[in-house]
């Protein structure tokens, strides 16, 4: 897998980075034959967010707050936990620090059980991202990688 691709998945990797201004949206989906998200144990309900939601998840989730969706505010995603890495890409001079909750937390928390997932970004910039690649290449680099609870 190129470099490239790699900083692509740990950018979608990381939920919640940066100040935004709208709303991101994650959509789980499911082929036939399973889901590549492990079992994990949840920590209950998904509380209601407090502030402006700035990312919605939708699809094979068991865990919601808002009808068939699991909505987050910037607190709610800080309390599962942030986690940082830094690197450089093509489209700032220098190295830049990413910050996030790493998807893999992300979606245990919501009980995804998808195969793929769908990431749009405020822009509408659209990507479908195996689940297994989250799992496979991490949310973030394992040698700048900083994480808080």
């Amino acid at each position: 897998m190129s470099v490239a691709r790699r900083q692509l998945i740990r950018g979608f990797g990381l939920a919640g980075a940066g100040a935004w201004a709208g709303q991101a949206r994650i959509a789980v989906a499911q082929p036939a034959g399973g889901s590549a998200v492990p079992a994990a144990p949840t920590t209950g309900p998904l509380a209601e967010p407090a502030g402006r939601v700035i990312l919605a998840i939708t699809g094979k989730i068991a865990i919601t707050n808002d009808g068939d969706a699991a909505k987050f505010d910037r607190p709610m995603l800080e309390a599962l936990g942030m986690a940082s890495f830094t690197t450089v890409t093509p489209w700032y001079d220098g190295a830049v620090t990413f910050e996030g909750v790493p998807m893999t937390r992300l979606l245990q928390r919501v009980g995804a059980q998808g195969e793929t997932v769908q990431a749009v970004a405020l822009n509408d910039y659209s990507t479908e991202i195996p689940v297994a690649d989250f799992a496979r290449w991490g949310s973030c680099s394992r040698s700048s990688a900083t994480a808080t609870t």
